[in-house]
C-alpha cells in the first residue's frame, strides 16, 4: 500500500512538473487540435469535468488537476459557457512524457530505436545513434553524437456528455528541459491558454471587437 501511494504521488508530481516545463520552452509548445466533423458549439452552454480526469492518480484529486480546472474555467467562462451539475459538455485531461534520442549525422549514420529510463520512467523513441551497446550494432559512424531529451504532451478533451464522444481535442507538445521552475500554476495557465487559443469558439469580448 505504501509503495502504491508513493508511486501515485510521484506520478502526480511528474505530471505537474511536465506541464511547467511545457510552458517554459522558449519557442512555446506546438499546438495540435482535432474536431468532430459535425461539431456545432452553439448547441452547448454548460460544462463540467469527468469524475476521474487522466491527471488524477488513485482516489484523490491532484494539485495538477485543480490547477488545470481553474485554468480551463477561465477559458470556458470567457467563451460564454456555464459550469453546471448537469453539463452538456465534459472535460478531461491527459499528460504524457516520452524520452527521445537524437544526434548529429556523421559519415555513417542510420535510424534506430533507443531506450532510456528517463526521469519519469522508461520510454521508447527514434533517434540517431552510433556504435554497439545501447543501440546495438549498426553503421552509426565515429562522429555520431547522441543526445537525450524529453517530449511532453498535455491533452484537453471536450466530450459530449450525452453521447460520450469527444467533439474537440487540443494538445500542447514540446521538447522539454529538466530545469525546475518556481511558478507551476502560472505555467499551467499559459499552456491552457495556448491550447484554447485554437478552440473554435473565441472569447465573447474578442468576438465582439470590430
Amino acid at each position: 500500500m505504501a509503495t502504491q501511494r508513493f508511486r501515485a504521488v510521484r506520478n502526480a508530481l511528474a505530471a505537474a512538473s511536465m506541464l511547467v516545463l511545457l510552458a517554459a520552452c522558449a519557442t512555446g509548445p506546438e499546438i495540435r487540435t482535432q474536431a468532430a466533423p459535425e461539431l456545432d458549439l452553439s448547441r452547448y452552454t454548460t460544462y463540467n469535468y469527468v469524475e476521474h480526469p487522466g491527471t488524477d492518480r488513485g482516489n484523490y484529486r491532484s494539485i495538477t488537476t485543480r490547477n488545470l480546472e481553474q485554468a480551463v474555467d477561465r477559458q470556458m467562462t470567457a467563451r460564454g459557457f456555464t459550469k453546471s451539475d448537469h453539463p452538456q459538455l465534459l472535460i478531461d485531461f491527459h499528460t504524457m512524457l516520452r524520452d527521445r534520442l537524437r544526434g548529429e549525422i556523421g559519415p555513417y549514420w542510420g535510424w534506430g530505436w533507443g531506450w532510456g529510463p528517463g526521469w519519469w520512467g522508461p520510454g521508447w523513441g527514434w533517434g540517431w545513434g552510433w556504435g554497439p551497446g545501447w543501440w546495438g550494432p549498426g553503421p552509426w559512424g565515429p562522429d555520431g553524437d547522441i543526445q537525450a531529451y524529453q517530449e511532453g504532451t498535455l491533452t484537453i478533451d471536450i466530450i459530449d456528455a450525452s453521447s460520450k464522444d469527444v467533439i474537440w481535442s487540443g494538445s500542447a507538445v514540446s521538447r522539454v528541459s529538466r530545469a525546475a521552475l518556481e511558478h507551476p500554476k502560472a505555467s499551467i495557465d499559459e499552456t491552457v491558454a495556448r491550447i484554447f487559443a485554437k478552440f473554435p469558439k473565441q472569447p465573447l469580448q474578442a468576438a465582439q471587437t470590430p
